[in-house]
């Protein structure tokens, strides 16, 4: 009898040795508003309408032969309540997937002038990465059950320390379950690995800085929120309503469809 094939190939290395991949399943779950992430289109396996479809390109996760060859983690998050996401992720998350914390893990300690979630310090956030099981080796999937609103944030976080293996999966949470894929209740672990990425301040700007080229007319600022909390009429959060002159209003669901998953790219109004 022949040997089954295993599905899918990761690439080659540079001397032309074929390589296996491996990965890491984000599990991001808040209340808060967050900005969007680009949309890559990706054909799902197994097919059907309800299957999930993971935004990188070369790789499905529905596909992949051996759960060691993935590294998982979950951010669930409520801002009134920190710990009530350690409850969600344990109620049910994709096997494999760790839990990750938007305050503890994917954001620097709180000051006075920081703003609600300060970037992390760049060492601090490799070694979050290093135990997390992610090296320059690991493709990451990051997904939450809010559209990839925070998702997007662990996907920023990683290009921004020049890991570039890292995609959002189409519809997240939601989509996997309505596909009848399986769920794990119980925490799961991972063996660390080096992370050695570098960040890219170049990618960052200080408020000054947006001001200054607002007021110059160099660039389009745009505000992910809702457009009640944009226009000032609620504000669960911050301390001042409204948003920063010059803006302009896009809030992140309209890059969505009514399955929750992302429109094409030419689609979003």
């Amino acid at each position: 009898m022949a040997p089954k094939r295993r599905p899918g190939r990761a690439g080659a290395d540079p001397q032309g040795r074929k390589s296996r991949p491996r990965g890491a399943l984000l599990y991001l779950n808040s209340a808060e508003d967050a900005p969007p992430v680009p949309r890559y289109r990706y054909t799902a396996a197994p097919e059907g309408p309800d299957a999930p479809r993971n935004l990188d390109r070369r790789r499905n996760i529905t596909q992949q032969p051996r759960r060691s060859q993935y590294t998982g983690l979950g951010l669930s998050f409520e801002l009134g309540q920190p710990d009530a996401g350690r409850a969600l992720y344990l109620k049910g998350h994709i096997p494999g997937a760790l839990y990750a914390h938007l305050d503890e893990d994917l954001a620097a300690p709180r000051t006075p002038w920081s703003g609600r979630h300060p970037l992390p310090d760049p060492a601090v956030l490799s070694d979050t990465f290093s135990r997390w099981g992610i090296d320059d080796a690991v493709q990451v999937v990051a997904y939450d059950d809010a559209g990839g609103a925070y998702a997007a944030r662990l996907w920023w976080l990683l290009r921004w320390m020049g890991h570039r293996r890292v995609a959002v999966l189409d519809g997240g949470y939601t989509a996997w379950k309505a596909a009848g894929l399986p769920s794990l209740v119980a925490a799961s672990s991972v063996a660390p690995r080096t992370f050695a990425g570098t960040a890219d301040y170049s990618a960052v700007v200080t408020g000054d800085d947006v001001a200054e080229a607002v007021a110059a007319q160099r660039c389009v600022l745009l505000d992910a929120r809702s457009a009640e909390r944009f226009e000032g009429r609620v504000e669960p959060l911050d301390p001042r309503a409204g948003h920063i002159p010059g803006a302009q209003s896009f809030h992140f669901a309209r890059n969505l469809g009514v399955d929750g998953r992302f429109l094409p790219c030419a689609a979003p109004g």
